[in-house]
């Protein structure tokens, strides 16, 4: 893989961590009540390392010779518990998806890899906690699946 699509590729990534971390944000800064205090400190906890994920992937693009993208979608609202967890767990699920893909592309490269690697060990983690979180998984439904999540090429 050429380096400009690999930073193409961990620029998104890159939005897709901005995206999640204003995701929790948003929840954590919106709380009606519903929400205990046990549920609004685990996104706490989850925004500082997705932001520490965008550290990671901003010095990646960097060392490859790119620019790290500074831009994310507004994050989707809601007032539902149940919703707002549920779009979180399809965004780390987005995720976890690109950083599988990423790990293949850098194959070849394996201090590369072995970063990315942990960063999929960490939001495999991090999903698993989110959908903990949740009242019952059924509350997916009303979540939106990661494929209306912009594609790669369309926030590099």
């Amino acid at each position: 893989m050429q380096d400009a699509e690999l930073i193409a590729a961990l620029n998104a990534d890159l939005c897709r961590e901005y995206e999640i971390a204003a995701h929790y944000l948003y929840h954590v800064y919106s709380a009606t009540g519903q929400e205990s205090a046990a549920c609004l400190e685990a996104l706490r906890a989850r925004v500082a390392a997705e932001m520490a994920h965008a550290d990671q992937l901003a010095r990646l693009i960097v060392a490859l010779g790119g620019r790290p993208t500074l831009r994310s979608p507004r994050p989707a609202g809601g007032d539902a518990l149940a919703d707002l967890l549920a779009r979180g767990l399809a965004l780390e699920e987005a995720l976890i998806a690109g950083y599988e893909e990423r790990c293949r592309q850098a194959a070849e490269d394996p201090a590369l890899r072995a970063v990315l690697a942990r960063m999929l060990d960490e939001e495999r983690r991090h999903a698993a906690e989110i959908e903990a979180l949740l009242p019952s998984r059924g509350d997916l439904a009303s979540a939106a699946p990661p494929a209306e999540l912009p594609p790669l090429t369309a926030v590099a």
